[in-house]
Formats: C-alpha cells, structure tokens, sequence
C-alpha cells in the first residue's frame, strides 16, 4: 500500500492552521496533486491559484501537469519527496507542506526523512485542526461491508498519524504529545466525474453513509465536525479501445472540481473557530443590553416551555430528547433531563449486560459516546465506566469465543486467539490463551503424527504421497521437533520419494554361508522374473566371500525380487539343485540386498545347511537408512 501524508497550513492572520491529508493506496492521492499542478496554469479562471516554493515542488508539479495534458494517469512514487507549495484562495495563502513516498512501511519512509523534517511534520499534526480524508468509491466506501473490514480501513488511516508522533519522540527524546482536541474531517470521494450521483455534498454524503455506515460512525465519533466534499482531478475522462480493451483516460480538456468547497471549507471552519468566542460574547452582551426583566422572564419561559414539551416527547427517543436539549440551562429542564439521562444509562446497562455479540456491544458503546457528547454533567464519570464495562464485554465475548473455538477444534481458533493477543495485550488472560496456542499445537501435532503412522505403504504412489505427508509435518512442526528428529524424518521422506521412483542401484554379493560340507556354489538374482546376476564358485567351499564387481540394477517400489542360493554340478556331485531361497513380492523388495539376510532351506537340504545365510550390500543406503525407513515409512509405525 503507497501512503502519502499532507500537512496543509492556512494563513489567517496572524496564526496559521494546518490541516492533514490522508489516504490509501489508490485512493486518488496523486492525481488530487494533480489536479492542484493543472489550476496553476495561467489561463485558469478559478480563484484558485497554486504556486512551487521551491525547485523540487515546481519540477513535481511541471510533470503532473504534463502527465494529464498526454492523457496519461501519474505514476507510481518510486522515491521520498516532500514538497512545499502556496494555494491561494481569494485573498488567502494556504501553505501545503506534502510527504509523498513509495512502500508499504509508513513508519520506515519516515525514518528516512531528516530530524528537522520529522519535527516540521510533527508540529503540524500537532496543531493540526482538520483531516482531509480521500476515499476512492469503488476501493474504500462500496468494499467496506463488514465490521472487521471497516476496524482496519480506520485504524490504518490514523496509524500514520501515530507513526508521525511516535516517531518525534523517538528522535527528539521527547514525550509524543498526542492529540489534544477534536479535530474536523473532511471526507472526499475521489474520481466523482466516473459517478453520475455524486454531484454535491449532500449526494456523498448518502452514498458514504449507504456503503460505509459503520465507518462512517467511527470517525463521526473522532471528530468534532464532518463535511462531505466530491473531488475530481481532472472533470471527465474518455475510453481507449486498443486491442479489445478499453482503459479509461483523462480527457483532452481537464477540468478539476471540488478544491475550492474543499478549501473554502477549511478557510470557514477557522473562522468560525476565531470568531466563536467574541460571537458568543456578542450575542451575551446584546442580551444583557436589550433583554430586560419581562423580557428576559418570557424568554426564560419559553425555553423551560420547549424544554419540558421534548423531554415529555412519547415519539422521542432518550437520546433524541437529550441531544435536542443540551444546550437549554434552565432549572426544571436541567432536573428532568437528568432523570432521562439516568434512565437512558440504566437501559444501556442492561443491554450490556444482555450482549452476547460484538455488534450489540457496539451499538451500546455508540451510544455511551454520544452521550457523553450532551453536556452530561457529572453522568460523565458513570459514562466513563460503561464505556470501560463495554471494552470488557468485548474481550469476555473474544475470550468466550476463541475458548469455545478450541473446545470443538474448530478451524477459526488460531485465527481468535492471534486477534485476542492482538486486541487486549495487557489482559491477564493472554497467559492461559498462549497455554491453549501451545496446547492446540500440541495436540495438532499428535493428531498429525498417528494419522501418518496409519498410512499402510501398498504401491509406489501410496509411498511417494507418505513421503510427501512426512515432509510437511517436519515443516509444519519443525519448531518443536528436536534437531536430529528433524534430520531422520527428513531422510525418511527422501528414501520413499527415492524407492517410489524408479533408479538405478549397485548391489554387490559379499557372502553365503551355512552349509556343513564344501560345493560348487552359484546365487541366481532376478527382478520381476527376469535374470539379473548368475553368481558362480571356481571351487567347492562351504562358506563363499565373493569378490565379484558390483552390478547395476533398475528397480521401484512394487517389484518383486528373488534371490537363490544353489549348489552347482562338480565331479562326484552330479546335477545343480537349489539349497535356498529368498523372496520379497512386497512394495519394498530392495530391502532384502541390504546386510545379512537368512533363507528358507529347502526340505532336501535342511541337515546339510542348519544356518544358512546371505549378504548383499546397496551403495549409498546404509543399515541406519533402513532402520529409519522401517521406523517412519514401512510398513505404517513409529512417528
């Protein structure tokens, strides 16, 4: 995601206001840049006027004008830049100070950025009293559409922010100062010119409240005030079908809309806020001048009248009745409105404590934050711990949750107890929850390990998928196997892709033994029914080392192998007959060339061979391969 954060400094008078802007990515950031370089051009009749105070900035702005005069969109950011420009409007200088940086990582592009420029940033926000949020209308309003979604849409706005105080602090040694006050949020739908309804801000403000309701509420409940602006950078945009496609492009002629309301609000606001406290004093003063005795009785009257006459409203909700008498001071409205208030507080209790999901105890802490809005007095306190009683319900609703999660094993409990540690850090409960992480895994990996061991190795294909089984379980639970379980697991899997596939093996014949008198021997090796090897003595000897060369043979899981020991025809024992024999048709035949193996004597040669016994070796699998490929593979033990 590509962020880019403006401070923006009006000058009125003799102290400036700062305003910040924020967006994410896609969310028409650059192209509001944009739209500011095109107003500077001089043919502009706009009480706009948009000035580079510096060399970088006029560059900047020289080539997003440029890029909208060749139809064309800006690019992507690829490097940190801050740029520094003068919008006037009318007779007013709006100083913009912008951090336009490529990346994902908010908090790293600005640890790239000077000590001076982090404090320049710095100061603004924290006198900051607007935020310019940007939403594109397809990306960021009509995605939003469940709670989880629009918690991350909010916190990702005001992360950067955060990212800019802490950051300060860092630098400076100094304390972040956090926000002190309220701020007014501008919210700004981009790209307005593709949305045929969004003309006005009362038309954005339906469609945002339609589509992001609850983000909406969220940052309703941030701010002092929130207006609704459209924006377009450039007025309209065309089509251009090439090669079948039809990508949408900046018109020929650009006409951008929606900066001067936007301004010309920031500018208002202000005032108001400059103006506010000598209005109100004003108004006081004429009233004192003006407004004598009867004068001010009736007046009195009428208010306590109007008071009373909504507080008694039966069609008027609780909270209605407070909002619409908060500002009324007198006696008997101020007592009975405090019975409301005390009323409406007991029903929220109640709900609470009947919350069995999230959104009922969102809706009960909504409400807690309105009220708290409505000069409550000294219901204040008692606000403060409804919503504090609401932040505990939620985590007993999690904690509930992810606990009922790993009772059932359901699939979503990593999932709830990741979110839990995340959301409530400092709960005493985090402890037991990683007991029930390790625990889960534990029995996870259990669950994994007899399912594997219950895999009867049968074909070629049923031995590379065990193979494959065992390879995932030692990536998957690596972290609680011991290194050289890791490293036996890890052969074992090797041998079985290597045995279900077919290779070529050197096998040699060391050694027959067993018989009590001295022949002519031979060793007959087949695979599959076909003759692969005839050993043959150039001498009688009751016990052969053989030191004939290794042989290649071709061999996979599922072929048969059979091995026979014979006595071959000499002078004064005539005839060759077979002495034993050694046979394996099961999926793992090779093991039979491994080391010493005994045979099966045939009936004429039971006395005259009480021990028999034949050695073959394979190259490259030792003793200790096929003691770990009869532990974890064949034929379905020991993991």
């Amino acid at each position: 995601m590509s962020e880019k954060t403006a401070e923006i400094s009006v000058t009125s008078g003799s102290k400036p206001i700062r305003v910040c802007l924020l967006g994410s990515e896609g969310s028409g950031k650059t192209c509001f840049l944009a739209g500011l370089a095109v107003l500077r051009e001089p043919n502009r009749h706009k009480r706009i006027t948009v000035r580079g105070k510096d060399r970088a900035t006029v560059e900047f702005l020289d080539e997003m004008q440029g890029t909208l005069r060749r139809q064309q969109w800006p690019p992507p950011t690829n490097m940190t830049t801050i740029l520094n420009m003068s919008i006037g409007l009318g007779k007013t200088a709006i100083e913009v100070l912008i951090v336009d940086y490529p990346g994902e990582d908010f908090r790293n592009e600005l640890m790239k950025l000077k000590r001076d420029r982090i404090k320049e940033l710095h100061d603004h926000y924290a006198d900051s009293e607007a935020i310019l949020l940007l939403f594109d209308p397809d990306r960021d309003v009509r995605a939003v559409g469940d709670l989880a979604h629009s918690d991350e849409l909010i916190k990702r706005q005001m992360a950067h922010l955060e990212a800019i105080d802490e950051l300060w602090a860092t630098n400076s040694a100094q304390l972040a100062c956090g926000r002190t006050k309220q701020v007014d949020v501008a919210i700004i739908v981009t790209k307005s010119d593709k949305e045929s309804d969004l003309s006005d801000s009362s038309s954005v403000k339906r469609f945002f409240q339609k589509h992001a309701g609850r983000l909406d509420a969220k940052i309703r409940r941030r701010a002092h005030v929130v207006e609704y602006f459209p924006l377009s950078a450039i007025g309209h945009s065309v089509s251009d079908a090439r090669d079948g496609k039809a990508p949408i492009l900046p018109g020929k002629e650009l006409s951008p809309s929606g900066y001067e309301e936007i301004l010309g609000w920031v500018l208002r606001r202000h005032q108001w806020r400059v103006w506010q406290p000598w209005f109100r004093r004003g108004i006081i003063a004429a009233i004192l001048t003006c407004i004598v005795g009867l004068a001010l009785f009736g007046w009195q009257s009428l208010q306590q009248s109007d008071g009373l006459a909504i507080l008694k409203d039966p069609k008027l909700s609780r909270v209605e009745k407070l909002e619409r008498t908060q500002e009324c001071s007198d006696t008997a409205v101020r007592q009975l409105r405090a019975t409301v208030f005390s009323e409406e507080m007991a029903t929220l209790s109640t709900n609470l404590d009947l919350a069995t999901g999230s959104p009922a105890v969102e809706e009960v802490l909504g409400k807690a934050d309105r009220l708290a809005n409505m000069q409550p007095g000294a219901m204040l306190t008692q606000i403060d711990s409804l919503r504090q009683a609401c932040r505990q319900k939620e985590e007993d609703i999690l904690h509930q949750k992810l606990g009922d999660a790993y009772s059932s094993n359901a699939l979503d409990f990593p999932d709830l107890a990741g979110r839990f540690l995340r959301d409530y850090p400092a709960s005493p409960r985090c402890d037991k929850v990683r007991d029930l992480i390790n625990k889960r895994r534990g029995e996870d990996e259990k669950r994994d390990r007899d399912r594997i061991d219950h895999i009867r190795v049968i074909s070629a294909d049923n031995l590379a998928q065990k193979g494959e089984d065992i390879s995932k379980f030692v990536a998957k639970y690596q972290a609680s196997l011991t290194g050289d379980e890791v490293k036996r697991m890890r052969r074992a899997a090797e041998l079985a892709r290597q045995f279900s596939e077919k290779n070529t093996y050197k096998v040699k014949l060391k050694q027959t033994s067993g018989l009590t008198d001295a022949y002519f021997q031979g060793v007959n090796l087949r695979i599959e029914g076909t003759m692969v090897k005839e050993y043959a003595t150039s001498g009688k000897s009751r016990e052969v080392n053989w030191d004939d060369d290794d042989i290649k043979i071709q061999w996979s899981a599922g072929q048969p192998i059979l091995v026979t020991w014979r006595k071959l025809w000499s002078a004064g024992s005539w005839g060759n007959s077979d002495i034993a024999t050694l046979h394996d048709d099961g999926p793992v035949a090779l093991r039979i060339l491994s080391g010493k193996q005994p045979l099966r004597v045939e009936s004429d040669w039971v006395k005259l061979c009480p021990n028999s016994l034949i050695h073959f070796e394979v190259d490259g699998i030792s003793e200790d391969d096929w003691k770990l490929f009869a532990l974890y593979v064949f034929p379905g033990g020991g993991l």
